[in-house]
């Protein structure tokens, strides 16, 4: 396993900060569009 993250270090960063984007992004969408007011 420790081989495979030294052969691909940059490649699991690069993937990281998009995970982390991308959940930065979902908590302000629900923050933003999904109140406790809101009902179906």
């Amino acid at each position: 396993m420790r081989r495979f993250e030294d052969e691909f270090a940059a490649e699991l960063g690069i993937l990281r900060r998009r995970v982390d984007s991308l959940e930065a992004g979902t908590t302000r969408l629900e923050a933003q569009h999904f109140t406790g007011g809101f009902r179906f």
